[in-house]
């Protein structure tokens, strides 16, 4: 393969070669990640469980009242800002190299 006067683009070659054997087999053997509109950065098992408890209490709005379901609302949506706030300070403080100039576009 590979030996100590190799040229630049033999290395180039090599390299190329390995990434796509790497792609090739991960495509065949992990399983595609699917997207949906959850898939976030900032989304987290916490979330998922106040989204269920949301559910949960629409379903039960007839006998438990409404004011269960508004404080059920408030809840996940004061946890999805935290969430958000969270994350974006974390990629602020973990920002490097061309993420540098993402977050100088967003603000």
């Amino acid at each position: 393969m590979l030996a100590d006067d190799s040229t630049l683009e033999q290395v180039d070659t090599v390299a190329v070669m390995l990434q796509e054997t790497m792609v090739g087999t991960l495509d065949q053997h992990v399983q595609p990640k699917r997207w949906c509109s959850r898939s976030k950065r900032w989304w987290n098992p916490e979330l998922k469980d106040l989204r269920k408890a949301l559910g949960r209490a629409w379903r039960g709005w007839r006998t438990k009242g409404m004011s269960r379901v508004q404080e059920a609302r408030r809840e996940l949506w004061r946890a999805i800002r935290k969430a958000k706030r969270d994350c974006w300070n974390h990629f602020l403080q973990e920002s490097s190299g061309k993420e540098v100039w993402t977050v100088a576009s967003y603000t």
